[in-house]
């Protein structure tokens, strides 16, 4: 499920980067991982996963 060109995600739709998926590990909660996308001022493209709680 992913947004209008240009965006990541839908409304009501949480996005975290690889840091917090790596923070919550161990904890109730699970992430979908998503193809990396291209940020602005970012050289490479960044992981990206959705969260689902």
């Amino acid at each position: 499920m992913r947004g209008p060109p240009g965006r990541a995600s839908t409304r009501g739709t949480l996005l975290v980067g690889e840091r917090t998926v790596e923070l919550l590990a161990g904890h109730e909660s699970g992430f979908e991982e998503l193809p990396p996308v291209r940020l602005k001022g970012k050289p490479h493209s960044v992981p990206l996963f959705r969260a689902l709680w």
